[in-house]
């Protein structure tokens, strides 16, 4: 299965989505996918640190305009820093020349639906991270992990009706170094004589010093604070610098061994972006500041569960906000030890890997055991005109007027007396929803070409899939034909690159082929052949989440 992430990191966006990414990509990993990112060269990056993990990123041009347009149905459109259209021209070209994508995850609070729909042609599915429930997806599984009031309902006009949902704290992606610390988890006392301090990989509010400032005002020696900022962090030098005159202070950069530091911690200073989840889920209360106008809802709803205290929007606090806080705290341990109890409830039943395994099965979208091929039938005639007089399908043929039921039904005579030609269809469940033709058939060479669709726009996301899967067992297992030929017109995208994704490979091109809407068009030949098919099935089954899917009849007759 190949994976594809579509993610961000800069000074304004943070690095929380790439850091969730990354653990996302290393689960992804280690269940034998693969993984690539792409990320636009933006101030603030985290390129660099993607490919220390072992990643490949394909990176997208660096911005050039500093005005562009911005997408209105979108709050954080400007987070692309180019155009909806731009962002994806520049994505699909690179997965439309490198990348042959199972899945594309999208962790980008800049993108939404029509970026989603446009990218749809070049991988079989799309998989959303979000935390905002502010704008419309087109997506088949969606991830948010935050806890808000009556989070389940949170998307329920905004992704389509087959969209797999993994609601709440529960699919929270946790790093390694969380789920080894938990095995360790401390009992907190409530008595504070470590503090951490970390507003994320950028801290663009500047709250690290302010909160370093009000520390000092209180002059307890007593104190040992950890303080933690990315690469991306533009005061990262002046922070260290106050740190280093502050007694029994530590300085950390990009640092792996976060989870350490929160477990030593007994107090934390932070943010209310997923930093608040890692630390709910090592029961580490937290004195927060809200940076962004998108925490207010997570902090309040924590706030309310007792997780946290919350001192208001950034530009509100003072140091002398944060000095009488801290200090009430100090002389609070019950206090102290209550929150840290509530915070670590807040998470509990977190069921590590679920995202991953979601992904591996399909998403629960599809079962290849509920498709099977039969015989088409005269019956099935009127189905069959309708699917194929309709525009999308039209489109993608040579012959594309509309057909009659007079026509329609010479063309069935034909092929049924034809030894030639066999036409199947696709059934799911017992229902009709597509179509495949083998024609041409010579049984010397043992060689034939193929047309297929998918008609019904009920049917599950995969049925492409997997009437690919079931057509190429049929026409190399069962009726052993050495190469299956498909010409593609060269409009045709998203069918040049299903052909690609089942196996087969380009032969040429034949110019000026075929003459569409009164043009003359180019048409890709392509082939599959019955050696290399055995090594192609397996990738087909990975990519279904199908890993169970066992050799039999494909086909009924």
């Amino acid at each position: 299965m190949e994976v594809v992430i579509r993610t961000d990191a800069s000074v304004e966006i943070g690095s929380g989505h790439v850091m969730r990414c990354l653990t996302l990509a290393n689960q992804l990993r280690r269940k034998g996918a693969g993984v690539s990112f792409i990320c636009r060269l933006l101030r603030g990056n985290m390129i660099q640190q993607i490919q220390d993990n072992g990643f490949c990123v394909y990176t997208l041009p660096s911005p050039v305009e500093k005005h562009f347009n911005k997408d209105r149905s979108i709050p954080y459109s400007s987070w692309l820093e180019v155009d909806w259209k731009t962002d994806c021209n520049h994505t699909s070209a690179l997965l439309e020349k490198y990348i042959k994508a199972d899945w594309l995850v999208v962790d980008h609070y800049a993108i939404g639906e029509k970026w989603e729909r446009f990218i749809r042609n070049y991988t079989d599915r799309i998989m959303v991270i979000d935390d905002l429930a502010d704008r419309v997806h087109d997506c088949d599984l969606l991830v948010d992990q935050n806890l808000y009031k009556n989070y389940h309902h949170r998307y329920q006009d905004l992704v389509p009706g087959h969209t797999v949902k993994l609601l709440g704290p529960k699919y929270m992606l946790v790093r390694d170094e969380f789920i080894n610390a938990k095995t360790r988890a401390i009992s907190r006392n409530g008595i504070v004589r470590r503090l951490l301090v970390s507003f994320g990989g950028t801290d663009p509010t500047n709250e690290t010093q302010k909160v370093l400032a009000a520390i000092r005002r209180l002059n307890r020696k007593d104190l040992m604070v950890d303080v933690v900022v990315g690469t991306s962090n533009p005061r990262k030098n002046e922070v260290k610098q106050m740190c280093e005159s502050m007694s029994g202070c530590n300085f950390y950069c990009q640092i792996n061994n976060m989870a350490d530091l929160m477990q030593k911690a007994d107090l934390a200073f932070g943010a209310g972006g997923t930093s608040t989840w890692e630390r709910c889920y090592l029961g580490l209360p937290a004195i927060t500041i809200q940076t962004a106008s998108n925490q207010s809802g997570i902090l309040s709803y924590m706030v309310e569960k007792g997780a946290l205290v919350c001192l208001g929007s950034s530009k509100n606090v003072a140091e002398d906000d944060i000095v009488s806080t801290l200090s009430s705290f100090l002389q609070q341990p019950i206090r102290v030890k209550e929150m840290a109890k509530s915070a670590w409830n807040v998470v509990q039943g977190v069921e590590e890997g679920s995202v991953v395994r979601c992904m591996l099965e399909g998403a629960g979208m599809i079962d290849i055991h509920h498709f099977e091929l039969r015989d088409l039938e005269k019956k099935d005639l009127p189905a069959v005109l309708k699917w194929r007089n309709s525009e999308a399908i039209r489109e993608a043929m040579y012959t594309d007027h509309k057909i009659t039921m007079e026509e329609h039904e010479r063309w069935y005579n034909k092929v049924s007396s034809d030894q030639n030609t066999m036409v199947k269809l696709l059934y799911y469940k017992n229902q009709p929803i597509g179509l495949v033709n083998f024609s041409r058939i010579d049984h010397h060479h043992r060689k034939c070409y193929w047309g297929f669709y998918i008609g019904e726009s009920s049917a599950p996301k995969g049925s492409g899939t997997v009437l690919g899967l079931l057509a190429l067992e049929f026409i190399f297992e069962e009726q052993s034909m050495h190469k299956l030929c498909a010409e593609v017109l060269v409009s045709n995208k998203r069918s040049f690159q299903f052909h690609k994704k089942l196996g087969f490979m380009e032969e040429g091109r034949f110019i000026n082929h075929t003459l569409k809407n009164g043009k003359y068009m180019d048409v890709i030949p392509m082939a599959h052949f019955k050696d290399v098919w055995p090594e192609a099935k397996k990738g087909i089954i990975q990519a279904l989440g199908g890993g169970g899917h066992e050799q039999h009849s494909s086909s009924k007759t």
